[in-house]
């Protein structure tokens, strides 16, 4: 489940008056439409529409859960695991998430999908967005600067490793250093 911080729960609160009806949604069973089984992020963690009204003047909330809803054999509809926790929010709270062949993407899991799509293999964040362009020997100098080596030492201390592993090791180390230091 979502761990959620005192200033997202009041900023929510804030904005999303429970009176307002949802702007950033439809409800029916169109692709970006909300429906019961419409898989959605909460705060960045994946979760399952459960309860979704039939039109915005009954309700503003959707019930979401944990798990995926299962086919209901009687029915031919959905059904939530009763074991599942689950719980009411304001339809624009949550993002629909994009179409996909993976079977429970999360969040992260689809943003890599994105990159990989758009040729990337690497994680997206600051440091590999310095180190994407560089060349092999450019990195290694930009790499023993901010780690306070000298490039030689770096280049000999990874020779043994072919080119992509000196690029993920060294931006790596670059990353372990960002993390360590806070800046």
């Amino acid at each position: 489940m979502a761990k959620h911080t005192i200033e997202q729960t009041a900023h929510e609160a804030a904005v999303l008056d429970p009176a307002r009806a949802p702007q950033k949604h439809e409800i029916g069973d169109g692709e970006n439409q909300l429906h019961v089984g419409t898989l959605v992020f909460y705060h960045g963690e994946r979760y399952w529409i459960s309860v979704c009204p039939e039109s915005w003047e009954e309700s503003h909330c959707i019930r979401i859960t944990g798990k995926k809803l299962m086919r209901n054999t009687d029915t031919h509809g959905l059904r939530e695991d009763k074991t599942a926790a689950c719980f009411y929010c304001h339809a624009d709270c949550v993002d629909i998430a994009p179409p996909t062949k993976q079977r429970n993407p999360t969040a992260k899991s689809i943003q890599r999908a994105a990159r990989a799509a758009a040729g990337s293999r690497d994680v997206g964040d600051e440091v590999a967005e310095i180190l994407r362009p560089l060349t092999l020997e450019q990195m290694f100098e930009t790499a023993a600067g901010y780690l306070g080596e000298t490039a030689q030492d770096l280049m000999d201390k990874y020779a043994h490793l072919d080119n992509g592993r000196k690029r993920m090791t060294l931006g790596n180390r670059m990353r372990a250093k960002y993390r360590k230091e806070g800046a």
